[in-house]
């Protein structure tokens, strides 16, 4: 509750606290000018710039390889905390692994485009909503 009462009046607010949203917001900041959602022909792809403008190739640790995954491979998408109030982009697949109930790998990025034109490209790559 203490946290939660920290937000709700700034001034009472622990310094580390202030800080450490401070520091969280600008790295949000800074992925967010790098990293761009690429709808490509076959597959959808997280890519990432440096900041002199020059594509990085980097693995994704948590994946296994690269952030690119086929569309037949997807279970679906949604948009969190509600398609209405659209921050995190999550979407389901199986081409990195399956659970035991048989459901593909779930990722969580932060929304970094605009959300109807998002709904559209999936829809072109017929991939469904969850």
């Amino acid at each position: 509750a203490g946290a939660a009462c920290a937000l709700l009046a700034p001034d009472a607010a622990p310094p580390a606290l202030a800080l450490g949203l401070v520091l969280f917001g600008g790295f949000l900041g800074a992925q967010t000018s790098r990293t761009r959602f690429s709808f490509e022909p076959s597959h959808f792809a997280l890519r990432k710039w440096n900041f002199d403008g020059l594509e990085t190739r980097t693995r994704n640790w948590v994946v296994g390889g690269e952030s690119r995954w086929a569309y037949a491979s997807f279970d679906g998408y949604a948009f969190l905390p509600h398609r209405r109030v659209p921050m995190l982009l999550c979407f389901r697949e199986k081409q990195t692994g399956v659970d035991a109930d048989g459901r593909g790998q779930l990722h969580l990025c932060p929304l970094l485009a605009d959300r109807d034109e998002m709904e559209r490209r999936f829809a072109e790559h017929r991939v469904p909503a969850l």
